[in-house]
C-alpha cells in the first residue's frame, strides 16, 4: 500500500510481435486463409518500406486482413473496426496499424508464428521460439500539457521520462544488482529516423543460464518537439538482435488513425479448480453467492515458525488487536489477513503455519476466520520504490532459482489444509512494488509468467485449497496504456476473484466516499471481471496524520483530527454495501463486494529527524465514533 494512488484512463493499442516471420508463406490454415486476397486494390504508396522491399504492390505476396482481432475476407477501411493490413513479401511483413497509426516491418522467415492479434486491446500477441516484441501508442502524459502546450513541454517531459519510464532500467546500480549488463551507450538518437527522438537502452543478462529471453532491447520514440505522445517498443530475443532491433525502429512510420484499438479479451468467468477439495469448494460457492461481505482487519503480519521470539510477540500482538477490534464492534471476524513476502533479511520466507492455525483455521462454517495471504515477490518490502537501485526478484523467478522454495510453500500451505486466499503481487500496475513493470524492463508478460509459474508449482505439489485473487490499481502508475491492468492478467484459469483496493487519506477532513471510488472501479471493470466475486483486498479511510505539507513546509497537526468525517465515511460505506446486497439497482456497484479487509496499520514519514504518522489508518481505541459506526453496520452484515 501506498499514500498516492492514481493512474490512466483510457487504452490504445500495442503490437506484440515476435519478429521472426509474421505472416510468412508458410503457416497454419488460420494464417493462409487470405493468401489468396490480392493487394493490388488496397496498396498505397505512403505505405511504402523501400529497404525491406515494399514499394509496389507486385512486390506483396500475400495479405492479412484483421478487423477486431479476427480474420477477414473484406479489405475495405472500416472505421468502426480495429483494423490493421499485414503485408508480406519472401523475407518481411509490412504491419499497417490503422488504430495507432502507425506502419512497421518485421523480419519474417519460414517460421510462421501462431497469431493471436487482440489478445488484449492494448497488447497484440504473436509467438515464436525466437524473440518478442512490444510496441505501444503513449498517450498519457499530463505533465507540462495544457490548452495553450497540447504537446507538452521538455519541463513536462522531463520528469515523466525520469520517474515512470526509466527509474530502473536507466539506473546503473539497478542494472548491476538485476545482473544486466549495457550493449552499447544508451541515450538520445537521432540518425534512426528522420524527425524523431529515439532513446534506445540495450541490455543482457549474464547471470540467469535458464532465463528464456536474455536480451532486452527498449526504445522510446517520439517526434521531435513532441512531449506528450511517443511510442515504447520493449523487444526481448534470445540472441542478440541489436542490429534487427535498430532495422525495425528505422521502417517505422505514423500515419493517419482510423478507428480506435479495442478490448477483445474475452470477460473472465468463475471457473473452478479441478484441483479443489470439497471443503475449498463449499467455502467458495458460499462466499460468492452470499449476499453479505465477509469482514476482516488486517492489523499484524504473522511471521514464519522457526522465528520463535518473534511468533511469541506477534501472537500477544495479534490477541490484544484482533480482540480489541472484534469486541468494539461486537462482531466475529470472518477473514484473519497477512502479508508474506518472498524473503527478508538475506532468507527466504516460509508460510507462518503456526500462527495461522491459531488465528484462523476457518472453511466458511466453522466460526474461524479464512485466511488471506498477501503473497509479495519483494526481499525488501519493496524498497526498490524508495532505492532506485535496489533488486527485483522476477527475472530470478522466471529462471527458476525459487522453484524449490514455492514447492515447500506450497507443502506448507496444502499442510495448513483450510481454504486461503492467495492475494498475489497486489497493486501490480503500480510504481512502488518490486514486481511492478518498471522493475521488470518494461516488459509486463513477466508479471504474467511468474504469476503462472507459482500457480502451476502449487498444483504440481498438490495444493487444493488456494482461491487466487488479481489485485490492481483503481487507475494504473505509472500513467501509461503499456502499464494498463490488463496487460498483467495471468489467465481465466490462474484467477477465482477480483480484488481492489481503496483508499481515503483524509488529512484535510474532506475524503472521497466509499461509493464514488467504488463506482469508479465498478464502471471500469464490470464489464470484464463482473462475473467474478469481488473482493476489497485493502482499504480504509484515516482520520488525519501528525503532519502535512503545506506550500512546501512541514506543518504539525493533531493525529485523529478528522475522526467524525471518517465515521461518516464508514457510515456511508455501510448504507451503500446493504443497499446493494438488497438488490437496490441504484448501488449495483456495491452488489459483488464479498470480501473487505480494513487495512488497520498507519503510514509513516521521516520527518526532522523523527517517525512521524502520515495517514493515520489504524482503528485506534480513541476512535469511538468511527468503532461506533463499525458495530451499528454490523448489525446489518451478520449472518
Amino acid at each position: 500500500m501506498k499514500v498516492s494512488k492514481i493512474m490512466m484512463l483510457l487504452l490504445v493499442a500495442i503490437l506484440m510481435v515476435p519478429v521472426t516471420g509474421v505472416a510468412s508463406a508458410a503457416g497454419n490454415d488460420a494464417a493462409n486463409s487470405n493468401r489468396g486476397q490480392s493487394a493490388d486494390d488496397v496498396w498505397q504508396d505512403a505505405w511504402r518500406d523501400k529497404d525491406n522491399g515494399f514499394v509496389t504492390a507486385d512486390d506483396i505476396k500475400g495479405l492479412n486482413v484483421y478487423k477486431d482481432a479476427g480474420l477477414s475476407q473484406d479489405p475495405s477501411i472500416d472505421s468502426s473496426k480495429d483494423m490493421k493490413f499485414l503485408f508480406n513479401n519472401d523475407n518481411y511483413t509490412r504491419i499497417v496499424n490503422f488504430a495507432d497509426g502507425y506502419l512497421l516491418t518485421i523480419p519474417g522467415t519460414k517460421n510462421n508464428p501462431k497469431f493471436d492479434l487482440g489478445a488484449q486491446y492494448n497488447r497484440y500477441y504473436a509467438a515464436d521460439d525466437s524473440y518478442v516484441l512490444t510496441v505501444s501508442k503513449e498517450d498519457k502524459n499530463i505533465y507540462g500539457v495544457t490548452p495553450e502546450t497540447p504537446h507538452g513541454t521538455p519541463e513536462g517531459w522531463e520528469p515523466y521520462f525520469r520517474e515512470w519510464l526509466v527509474p530502473y532500467i536507466g539506473n546503473a546500480d539497478w542494472l548491476k544488482n538485476n545482473g544486466l549488463i549495457t550493449l552499447r551507450d544508451s541515450g538520445d538518437r537521432t540518425d534512426l529516423l528522420d524527425g524523431y527522438t529515439v532513446t534506445t537502452f540495450n541490455l543482457k543478462f549474464v547471470d540467469k543460464p535458464n532465463l528464456d529471453y536474455q536480451y532486452y532491447n527498449v526504445a522510446i520514440v517520439r517526434e521531435q518537439n513532441e512531449y506528450k505522445d511517443f511510442f515504447l517498443f520493449v523487444h526481448k530475443s534470445k540472441t542478440n538482435e541489436v542490429d534487427v532491433f535498430d532495422r525495425i525502429l528505422r521502417s517505422f512510420k505514423q500515419i493517419e488513425t482510423v478507428g480506435a484499438a479495442k478490448n477483445h479479451i474475452a470477460p473472465y468467468e468463475v471457473n473452478i479448480p479441478e484441483q479443489w477439495n470439497e471443503e475449498t469448494r463449499r467455502f467458495y460457492e458460499q462466499y460468492r453467492t452470499s449476499n453479505h461481505v465477509n469482514w476482516g482487519f488486517f492489523t499484524n503480519s504473522m511471521p514464519q515458525d522457526k522465528e520463535t521470539e518473534n511468533v511469541r510477540t506477534v501472537r500477544e500482538k495479534l490477541a490484544a488487536n484482533q480482540s480489541r477490534l472484534s469486541s468494539s464492534m461486537d462482531y466475529q471476524f470472518d477473514i484473519m489477513p497477512t502479508y508474506l513476502h518472498l524473503g527478508w533479511g538475506g532468507q527466504l520466507t516460509e508460510f507462518p503455519l503456526q500462527l495461522a492455525n491459531e488465528f484462523a483455521g476457518g472453511n466458511g462454517f466453522n466460526g474461524k476466520p479464512v485466511l488471506q495471504v498477501s503473497y509479495q515477490f519483494t526481499t525488501d518490502n519493496n524498497g526498490i520504490y524508495a532505492n532506485k537501485g535496489a533488486y527485483t526478484p522476477m527475472f530470478d523467478i522466471l529462471d527458476g532459482k525459487f522453484d524449490n522454495h514455492f514447492r515447500t510453500l506450497a507443502k506448507q500451505i496444502k499442510q495448513y489444509g483450510k481454504p486461503v486466499f492467495i492475494r498475489l503481487n497486489n497493486e501490480m500496475d503500480s510504481d512502488w512494488v518490486s514486481y511492478c513493470g518498471l522493475a521488470t524492463l518494461l516488459d509486463s508478460e513477466v508479471f504474467v509468467q511468474t504469476w503462472q509459474r507459482m500457480y502451476d508449482i502449487f498444483a504440481e505439489e498438490g495444493v487444493d485449497n488456494t482461491i487466487w485473487m488479481i489485485n490492481g490499481m483503481e487507475k494504473s502508475i505509472p500513467y501509461s496504456n503499456w502499464g494498463d491492468l490488463m496487460s498483467y492478467l495471468p489467465g481465466n484459469d490462474y484467477v477465482q476473484a477480483y480484488a481492489l483496493s481503496l483508499y481515503s487519506m483524509n488529512n484535510d477532513g474532506k475524503p472521497e466516499s466509499f461509493s464514488d471510488q467504488l463506482k469508479r472501479i465498478y464502471e471500469s471493470k464490470k464489464d470484464f471481471f463482473g462475473k467474478l466475486p469481488w473482493h476489497i483486498g485493502e482499504f480504509g479511510c484515516a482520520s488525519g496524520g501528525e503532519f502535512v505539507i503545506q506550500n512546501g513546509e512541514v506543518v504539525y497537526t493533531e493525529k485523529g483530527r478528522y475522526q467524525a468525517a471518517q465515521a461518516s465515511w464508514v457510515k456511508e460505506m455501510f448504507d451503500s454495501l446493504k443497499k446493494g446486497a438488497n438488490g437496490n439497482k441504484n448501488y449495483e456497484y456495491a452488489s459483488n463486494i464479498k470480501g473487505a479487509v480494513w487495512f488497520s496499520v498507519n503510514d509513516y514519514a521521516y520527518i526532522e529527524g523523527k517517525d512521524l504518522i502520515q495517514n493515520y489508518i489504524e482503528l485506534g481505541p480513541e476512535l469511538t465514533d468511527t468503532l461506533k459506526e463499525f458495530r451499528k453496520g454490523f448489525v446489518h452484515n451478520k449472518k
